[in-house]
């Protein structure tokens, strides 16, 4: 979990948890009020209003909120939102974005994109991590997206009896990285299991081994979103923190496209321009 603090529409403070919403589902709104009482402490009191996006709206959670479908402007999440009541203190909880198209879904994510956003701007905006997520966007507008489970495949793959206990260790291995970039293009299935015989028949060290799944389930996302979005008319925006951003910077560069990464913070700039308007 990650708390704002905004003064006037203009971030000054971040608190990081490990505290989340994942934790709490099913628990009621009486758990996440007291989770965000205790990890948000002063700020509590010197609050004014309280914005709530991402899992903390979804189904079995603090208030379950719609979603606004795509294409859609961003700067109209506030005109779905539910409101609720902590300390005395107006909640606003903020709806997630779909795509009917796809079908697909997001909650949180549409903040960052909010922060990114730039009137007269289309690009293409990556979002990285467990759940990858590829939004085409012009000015403040959401107009299609699509969800990669790029981060959960690679994690159930590197643990999966078959690979665990070839691999040996965490370090990264960039050659296997790029073996795993060009394996992708045999197919996910196909290329996850290549890591096996690969280092049975002594064709890859097993040290080597997370780095080439990671390699080929970025690469097979990279493969499928250029087969979704026009990625050589539009700017390419990535958001995201280091060991992954420097990944896919790399996986962008195998694959010809050209790339912006974008490292100030998103989420509060999202936070901010719905505070402003």
């Amino acid at each position: 979990m990650r708390i704002h603090r905004l003064e006037n529409g203009e971030a000054v403070d971040c608190i990081r948890s490990k505290s989340g919403a994942k934790g709490l589902i099913g628990k009621g709104a009486a758990a996440f009020e007291a989770v965000l009482c205790e990890t948000a402490g002063a700020w509590m009191e010197q609050a004014e209003e309280i914005f709530v996006t991402g899992m903390a709206t979804s189904k079995n959670a603090w208030v379950e909120t719609p979603y606004m479908d795509c294409p859609n402007d961003l700067r109209g999440l506030i005109d779905l939102a539910e409101q609720a009541e902590i300390m005395g203190k107006p909640v606003t909880l903020l709806p997630g974005i779909s795509d009917p198209v796809g079908p697909d879904v997001m909650r949180g994510e549409e903040l960052q994109l909010l922060g990114l956003a730039e009137e007269g701007k289309d690009r293409i905006v990556v979002l990285p991590g467990t759940h990858s997520k590829w939004v085409e966007m012009s000015g403040f507008e959401a107009r299609q997206f699509r969800t990669f489970m790029t981060g959960e495949i690679f994690d159930l793959a590197r643990h999966n009896a078959l690979c665990e206990r070839l691999a040996e260790g965490e370090a990264f291995d960039a050659a296997g990285f790029d073996a795993g970039l060009a394996k992708a293009t045999d197919g996910l299935l196909n290329g996850l299991f290549s890591a096996r015989p690969k280092v049975l028949r002594g064709d890859m060290p097993a040290s080597a081994t997370h780095a080439f799944l990671s390699g080929v389930a970025i690469g097979t996302e990279l493969l499928d979103a250029k087969r979704a979005f026009d990625v050589t008319e539009k700017d390419v925006l990535l958001y995201a923190d280091d060991p992954l951003a420097r990944l896919y910077q790399r996986g962008f560069e195998v694959a010809g496209v050209a790339v912006t990464r974008i490292h100030e913070s998103a989420t509060s700039k999202g936070f901010g321009a719905l505070c402003r308007n």
